[in-house]
């Protein structure tokens, strides 16, 4: 088992979002700058979360020991239920597990609600909805570097997976939680008694350990989700296979 913790460089993750990404994220076509109002809107956004954000990361690796048809249990003992979970590391021939948590970070649920609190809902959308670009991007760096830092192993990482999306039930965040956090409680994540988690732009993953060839995308978090209802896909459901 192994851990890394890392607080980031917000200037340096609001440089890293990815215009079209942003674009998709606020309901806009992804081609195409924007203009006016909206641009200005937008390059504001992005401005305060360089001076103002204080993204996270933590990321623990684990072995695994078993994995049937209902679950996969950890070295460590720990047990995540969940068909999904299960078809996605049998898919790439996983031996391995790695939970991730990610946030933008608290300042950013803050200052919305302070500019809602001031009637200026145009700014609270535009920031909000960086934050979540903000969280997409900071989940697929950690794979990135995930992969760069286990080539040497000749291993990768696999897309990721999060309870609640799609077919993972939403109560393995708890035990998702305590793989990623075995002390219940670190940096600026709290996990909620509902599985709901707070900042409110945070999410935790799971992605497999594979010796297979992978080249995990944006595009492949999206076609491993099967929440159909999300109107900001990038691809398609692609089931097991």
């Amino acid at each position: 088992m192994t851990e890394a913790i890392a607080s980031l460089d917000p200037a340096a993750v609001a440089a890293a979002v990815d215009p079209g990404e942003y674009r998709r994220l606020l309901g806009m076509p992804r081609e195409g700058p924007l203009e006016g109002l909206l641009a200005e809107r937008a390059d504001w956004a992005r401005a305060w979360y360089a001076e103002h954000g204080r993204p996270y990361r933590a990321a623990r690796r684990h072995d695994l020991t078993v994995i049937d048809d209902q679950g996969v249990t950890l070295a460590d003992g720990t047990r995540l239920q969940g068909k999904a979970l299960v078809h996605h590391l049998r898919r790439y021939d996983c031996h391995g597990l790695v939970g991730v948590a990610v946030t933008a970070g608290p300042e950013v649920d803050r200052a919305c609600a302070a500019l809602w609190a001031e009637d200026r809902p145009d700014e609270a959308y535009f920031l909000e909805r960086f934050g979540v670009a903000v969280v997409e991007r900071l989940i697929f760096a950690a794979t990135l570097e995930g992969c760069q830092t286990a080539e040497s192993a000749r291993e990768t990482w696999t897309p990721h997976l999060s309870p609640g999306c799609g077919d993972w039930e939403l109560a393995q965040q708890h035990t998702l939680w305590r793989a990623i956090f075995p002390d219940r409680s670190l940096g600026p994540i709290d996990l909620l008694p509902s599985g709901g988690l707070h900042p409110k732009n945070s999410l935790l993953a799971a992605a497999g350990i594979t010796r297979g060839t992978v080249a995990p995308s944006p595009l492949d978090a999206c076609r491993s989700c099967r929440l159909d209802r999300c109107r900001f896909r990038r691809a398609a459901y692609r089931g097991p296979g």
